[in-house]
């Protein structure tokens, strides 16, 4: 009896050892990205613009990339675009949109998107049969906050109740602010527009001119559409930076935050005493603290 025993216990411990590597160990599950594939070619360069309606109310991504080699085989159907919410550990949570579209397409619309929230897109080439290649994926990136009502003045000595040099923002709704620069308002300044050397005009960050008190950083992106569409940006180091009309600036502010801004126009403000320039911008905020995917 005690040796059948032993014999039972034995055969179930081998069938428990033979049917664990089936039980739970499913690793490529919907909320996780998918697991590589080989045999076919993926799409090339995939990158990812992040912007907004025209109100700014909702944001979304537009995913882009170039044709996989493959997409000429005759069975080649097209791409599918899997995008992923993520924690603020940029862990996976679950799947946001599994979408799939035709071949000759090379950019899909994710979205709305929403603030506060990462993502990450993986976008994979797909054979009419459904078998898929390697997944290629963009940088995180999450909603932002576009207005593109931006103004700003030129600081003048002899500052009347009408030159308003100060701006700043509000991260959470997305509202910037054209501010007297003054004692009363120093605590919401992100940068100050002043007149520089050859003529040329200048933000600065408040605290170089009291009673500016925030410390504001500053770098320059580029020029026009383009510049104002890139995501993958530098870290912003400058304490002033020269402006020009369809310039695109970055700039990061005290508590963390990063806005970027594009020059549309400079206007010269002839009828009042003083006389000053105006800035006229858009920009696009970024409401999660440290993170300047914009």
């Amino acid at each position: 009896m005690f040796k059948a025993k032993i014999r039972i216990l034995f055969l179930i411990s081998g069938l428990l050892i033979f049917t664990l590597p089936f039980i739970g160990g499913d690793c490529d599950s919907e909320n996780n990205p998918p697991a590589p594939v080989t045999g076919i070619a993926e799409p090339l360069n995939v990158s990812v613009v992040v912007t907004s309606d025209s109100t700014g109310a909702e944001s979304y991504a537009v995913i882009q990339w170039d044709a996989s080699p493959d997409e000429n085989m005759e069975n080649f159907y097209g791409y599918r675009i899997i995008t992923y919410k993520l924690d603020s550990d940029n862990n996976y949570l679950s799947v946001f949109e599994n979408e799939s579209i035709p071949k000759d397409s090379h950019s899909f619309t994710v979205g709305p998107i929403g603030t506060g929230v990462k993502f990450r897109s993986f976008v994979l080439s797909r054979l009419n049969d459904g078998s898929e290649s390697d997944s290629v994926a963009t940088i995180n990136y999450a909603g932002v906050l576009y207005r593109t009502d931006g103004t700003i003045d030129e600081y003048q000595p002899a500052d009347t109740s009408v030159i308003k040099s100060g701006y700043g923002w509000n991260f959470q709704t997305g509202e910037g602010f054209n501010l007297f620069c003054n004692s009363d308002n120093t605590g919401l300044i992100d940068m100050n527009l002043r007149g520089g050397v050859n003529d040329s005009l200048t933000l600065y960050s408040p605290d170089l001119f009291p009673p500016g008190t925030k410390s504001t950083r500053f770098i320059y992106i580029g020029r026009g559409q383009d510049a104002f569409d890139q995501s993958v940006l530098p870290e912003p180091a400058d304490d002033s930076v020269r402006v020009d009309s369809d310039d695109v600036f970055l700039l990061k502010t005290q508590e963390g935050y990063y806005a970027k801004i594009w020059i549309k126009s400079i206007r010269f403000v002839a009828g009042s005493i003083p006389p000053f320039y105006n800035i006229l911008f858009d920009y696009k905020i970024q409401p999660i603290k440290g993170f300047r995917v914009l």
